[in-house]
């Protein structure tokens, strides 16, 4: 039987001979850093990630992996609170722009997929289905609600 070890920790995200490893030690100035639960050596369960660069994730692990959900945040002030599947946005989300743009909804693989809306900072609305990162049904709507374009099978109307 397999007999899985289970603690927390700090852990180091880095490359090693050009490959993306964990490892014990590390360097906080240059290197990604992990604290939270590990499991088999790697981060599994809960935990924070920061990067030298002032990127930061919170939220749930799996395999050494984002999974399940969690809040990112880079230095930039964009944000992403949601879902997440193999370390990439996956499932339902809220991403938020410096600013002030915003896009709640469905994503797959990274990008905008399903039902969703994106709001923009002048006030206008892409309301509907999104499909690989592109509107697709879409309703554009001005600030005061009135429809100002539509997107029929990912073709302007």
């Amino acid at each position: 039987p397999v007999v899985e070890k289970s603690e927390s920790g700090v852990f180091f995200h880095k490359k090693v001979n050009g490959v993306w490893r964990w490892v014990k030690n590390g360097n906080e100035k240059t290197d990604n850093k992990y604290v939270g639960e590990i499991r088999n050596g790697i981060p599994n369960g809960q935990g924070t990630h920061t990067t030298p660069k002032g990127n930061k994730y919170e939220g749930e692990w799996k395999d050494g992996k984002k999974d399940g959900k969690g809040t990112w945040i880079n230095s930039k002030g964009n944000k992403y609170e949601g879902e997440w599947k193999d370390g990439i946005f996956n499932g339902q989300g809220t991403f938020t722009w410096s600013n002030g743009n915003k896009y709640v909804g469905g994503w797959k693989g990274g990008l905008y997929n399903g039902q969703g809306t994106e709001t923009f900072s002048n006030g206008n609305k892409l309301v509907g289905v999104f499909e690989n990162g592109n509107p697709w049904n879409i309703i554009k709507y001005d600030k005061n609600g009135n429809i100002i374009e539509k997107i029929e099978d990912g073709v302007k109307q």
